[in-house]
């Protein structure tokens, strides 16, 4: 039988409330089996992903002195290669310390994708009739 702590006043007009402490569940989690690292659970090492070399896109938050400041883009939508990433804002946006890098792309066909990710050393990002697009797409 699990013992209770006393009951405690609880808080102003509302009675008391008895205080359970969580034994069993403690209990349970001290034994259950722990996992052992092996092959399985190693560390794969990621893929280096390409750096946004220059951005001309200068009406983005991200963008300070044609470099790009966020941690990752992602490029594409349904049928062009647009900056998905881009914020026009009248604030700054990123990390101040970083060059931007391409997170994902989903522009299949490009002949810098596999998998939906980018595989060109660097891209450059820039205006294409009036939108913010990676200019180093090229269809496959």
């Amino acid at each position: 039988m699990e013992r209770y702590a006393p009951r405690v006043p609880a808080a102003e007009g509302r009675g008391h409330v008895t205080v359970r402490p969580a034994r069993a569940a403690r209990k349970a989690a001290l034994s259950a089996p722990r996992r052992k690292a092996g092959p399985d659970m190693a560390a794969t090492p990621v893929m280096q992903l390409p750096v946004i070399s220059e951005c001309s896109a200068e009406g983005c938050a991200y963008n300070h002195e044609h470099t790009c400041h966020a941690v990752a883009i992602t490029v594409g939508d349904t049928d062009a290669p647009v900056c998905d990433t881009f914020v026009s804002a009248d604030m700054d946006g990123g990390e101040p310390s970083v060059t931007g890098r391409v997170g994902a792309c989903k522009m299949a066909d490009c002949q810098h994708n596999a998998g939906l990710e980018c595989h060109a050393p660097a891209i450059s990002v820039g205006y294409e009739q009036e939108q913010v697009d990676c200019l180093t797409y090229a269809r496959a």
